[in-house]
């Protein structure tokens, strides 16, 4: 099989970029509220600039973890186009059956993955949920996912805030897009 060393040295490998993809952009918008005048020398230090190929041994892992923040990123997307148009409030009440008004465990508000197990239905009353959920999620992912995909080009790369300011914009246009389907809102 291998080597403990081998092994042990992939593995800290993988959770150093883990931790970098969390806890970078997390530095940074701590240091830039605490020091405004430090943001592009700190953002240079994090390698926000920088990017990434297709060839970097971190890629597959790294996708994975991009297609997983854009699933969840939907699923956030889903609260803000339902409730934006109704006028509740995005941060302060906490997932909830429409009907039955039962309280979403977080167990049970995994994207894509809780629809598919409870087969679309509310887990205290079964009132069926809209199959648009698990699409708005994994179009989401899959949409980040492709960004990313483009960005980590082996010709002329993307840098790294460039994609993420891409990725913003996408999920801004799928909560318009979805917004205006139910409610034709834009001319």
């Amino acid at each position: 099989a291998g080597t403990p060393g081998l092994t042990k040295f992939w593995l800290g490998r993988w959770l150093y970029a883990a931790k970098c993809a969390i806890l970078s952009p997390v530095a940074l918008a701590i240091t830039t509220l605490r020091h405004p005048r430090l943001d592009v020398a700190l953002m240079l230090e994090l390698d926000v600039f920088s990017s990434i190929s297709r060839s970097h041994p971190l890629f597959p892992f790294m996708s994975v973890v991009v297609l997983a923040v854009g699933c969840c990123i939907g699923s956030f997307l889903n609260v803000v186009i339902w409730r934006v148009p109704r006028g509740e409030s995005i941060a302060t009440e906490p997932s909830h059956c429409p009907k039955c008004n039962y309280l979403i465990p977080w167990y049970l508000n995994v994207p894509v993955l809780s629809w598919l197990i409870l087969r679309g239905r509310c887990g205290s009353c079964g009132t069926p949920f809209s199959a648009r959920y698990p699409l708005v999620e994994g179009m989401t992912g899959i949409l980040f996912l492709s960004l990313w995909y483009m960005a980590a080009r082996d010709h002329h790369p993307l840098p790294l805030a460039a994609m993420a300011a891409f990725m913003f914009l996408a999920a801004l246009l799928v909560a318009i897009t979805f917004i205006d389907l139910d409610h034709m809102i834009i001319p």
